[in-house]
């Protein structure tokens, strides 16, 4: 019985640890950004040795917001995550065509997350479809410190 209330105990403790995100508007996903950018997803997922990282080999399609750093992080035409969705992974499809914005790592590499802004643009709902088209033109972002 004890070890049963044990497992118990452990198995909501690991459930209360997954990502966690509040969703936000899509100016602050936008602004809060290094890049924003329209891809293809051109191959599976790869695993890192350690497991802990994946990336996905990418093609861009369309670039919304970037700066040089992120220029050079999106030319090796690959999107890292982290490996898991309870580490905050995000997971793509191949052959399917995505709107994502994230940062650049300390490795300078492209990374997204599912705290950012990521969807498939088959999803996108009309207020999205209008933002990527024109109204993220007009968005003024605050200036980072």
């Amino acid at each position: 019985m004890k070890l049963l209330l044990i497992l118990i105990l452990v198995s909501l403790i690991s459930l209360s640890i997954a990502c966690k995100c509040m969703l936000q508007p899509l100016e602050k996903y936008f602004c809060d950004s290094e890049f924003s950018i329209k891809i293809k997803v051109n191959s599976e997922k790869h695993l890192t040795e350690d497991q802990l990282n994946s990336w996905y080999d990418i093609e861009v399609l369309e670039v919304y917001k970037s700066d040089e750093k992120t220029k050079t992080a999106l030319n090796s035409n690959r999107i890292w995550t982290a490996q898991q969705s309870a580490t905050c992974g995000r997971v793509f499809e191949s052959n399917e065509v995505y709107i994502i914005t994230g940062s650049v790592d300390q490795n300078g590499r492209a990374r997204t997350h599912s705290c950012t802004f990521g969807r498939n643009i088959k999803d996108l709902s009309e207020t999205e479809k209008q933002f990527f088209e024109k109204g993220y033109k007009s968005v003024s972002c605050p200036e980072s410190a």
